[in-house]
């Protein structure tokens, strides 16, 4: 918020120079110079007719209608200037950025929920044991072809996983993770 009031008071407070240094030296003749006497004042002028879109004097007159049929249409030309810049150009860049931010704070929190859902501890466990029953599988498939020394008999039964997960990670302590069994496990249909 500070560097948006920033971004919008710089064009403003040059603008407000300006208008300061040509038409607060008529100040005494009134016509809407008056309210550009000093640079705070002509400040808080453009900052009203720019920003909060109520561009009239202290008698309800419209200033800048005052300010060119008295001192000319130049003054009303550089104020339409800066409505445009300001309403089309500036504005839109500090709401773009303001939605940059939402957005980008938006998929900050999607990553924090994906990583406290990889956190959990049950969605873990689960995992663990299915790639542990994995492994336990081809680890079991390759115990039963070296039993059958390449023969082309079909092995007739095959020892079935442990019932529980304690049981399973019981029995898999003993396994042996070796380059061709993790390979073997990649590439094994389904993993």
């Amino acid at each position: 918020l500070v560097w948006a009031s920033l971004l919008v008071s710089l064009p403003l407070y040059a603008v407000s120079i300006l208008f300061r240094e040509t038409l607060g030296v008529y100040e005494a003749k009134g016509h809407g110079a008056e309210n550009f006497a000093t640079v705070p004042e002509a400040f808080f002028t453009i900052f009203q007719c720019t920003v909060a879109s109520e561009c009239a004097d202290h008698m309800g007159r419209p200033i800048f209608a005052l300010v060119a049929a008295e001192y000319g249409w130049a003054y009303a030309f550089i104020f339409c200037i800066v409505e445009v810049l300001m309403s089309f150009g500036l504005f839109n860049v500090v709401v773009a950025i303001f939605i940059e931010n939402v957005l980008a704070g938006a998929r900050a929190n999607e990553q924090v929920m994906k990583k406290h859902r990889l956190r959990d501890q049950s969605f873990f466990a689960t995992k663990m044991t299915e790639l542990v029953a994995i492994i336990m599988k081809v680890h079991q498939d390759r115990q039963h072809e070296e039993a059958n020394d390449g023969s082309d008999r079909e092995v007739s039964s095959r020892s079935n996983l442990p019932a529980t997960p304690q049981e399973l990670l019981i029995e898999a302590a003993g396994v042996e993770i070796t380059p061709a069994l993790f390979e073997e496990v990649r590439q094994r249909d389904g993993v």
